[in-house]
């Protein structure tokens, strides 16, 4: 068997060789025999095996709902993927996927495919479809928000059995996320307010935070001491981390760290 990890979108170049089936075609043709499981969490392991003679190429499209046998855990895969399989072969891919609950156990389990849709995530995976740097964790916030209307706390359970506390609990990774997510939230579902956003210890922790200062200023109305007018913060549209060098407050946070000391 040879192992495959996929975290972002791939397209093989050899696929227009084969014969493509969608993965929902595969499943009720048999055509390929598909073996699923995931961590409960973020990732669902595909197994693939191709019976037949000729070559064939797996088309997994981003938004297919998974739950195990008890129906609880279900994930979706956040980006689309095309997996190419040699005659007799079996290939395990490592796919991105979001819990649709905060009550998803980090467990591996047996799955199976019961949606071939998210309607509820469409906008994010549409998002996250032209953003590729989006990191996982942001995308699972986002997804959280929109599915279940999650608080700051339920954030923090959620993330409990996977991270260790932070040392300066203000600088935590989880602000960022959280105020990012926010900022996504607004630009694909803008007529919705997510209690992450109503949340007080979310806030007060992101403005105290000089990574996540700006968004927050921006996401929550507010202007620099000494601005007499509201509302002049950078839009979010600049805010939001979308690739490395951007120059936003992440990539301006990461280069004046590794800038060199002044030796004045």
């Amino acid at each position: 068997m040879k192992p495959v990890i996929f975290l972002l979108l791939l397209i093989f170049s050899n696929a227009s060789r084969a014969d493509v089936v969608t993965l929902a075609e595969a499943v009720a043709a048999g055509t390929l025999h598909l073996e699923f499981k995931s961590n409960g969490r973020d990732r669902l392991i595909l197994t693939v095996t191709n019976p037949g003679p000729a070559p064939a190429a797996l088309a997994v499209p981003a938004g297919l709902l998974f739950a195990d046998k008890n129906g609880a855990q279900i994930i979706s895969v956040i980006r689309a993927l095309t997996l190419p399989v040699a005659p007799g072969e079996t290939v395990q891919a490592i796919l991105p996927a979001v819990a649709l609950s905060v009550q998803n156990a980090l467990a591996p389990t047996a799955c199976v495919l019961i949606a071939q849709t998210a309607p509820r995530l469409t906008p994010l995976l549409a998002y996250a479809e032209k953003n590729p740097d989006l990191p996982v964790d942001t995308t699972q916030l986002a997804a959280l928000c929109l599915v279940e209307n999650v608080r700051f706390n339920d954030w923090q359970k959620f993330l409990a059995p996977t991270r260790l506390p932070a040392a300066i609990p203000a600088a935590s990774s989880e602000i960022v996320e959280a105020v990012d997510a926010l900022g996504i939230l607004r630009e694909i579902a803008p007529g919705e307010k997510p209690a992450l956003g109503e949340d007080a210890e979310l806030k007060l922790r992101a403005l105290r935070n000089p990574v996540s200062r700006s968004k927050a200023m921006a996401l929550f109305g507010m202007n620099l001491p000494g601005e007499s007018a509201p509302g002049i913060a950078p839009s979010l549209g600049q805010l939001l981390h979308r690739k490395p060098g951007d120059n936003c407050p992440t990539c301006q946070a990461r280069a004046k760290g590794a800038a060199p000391p002044n030796d004045l």
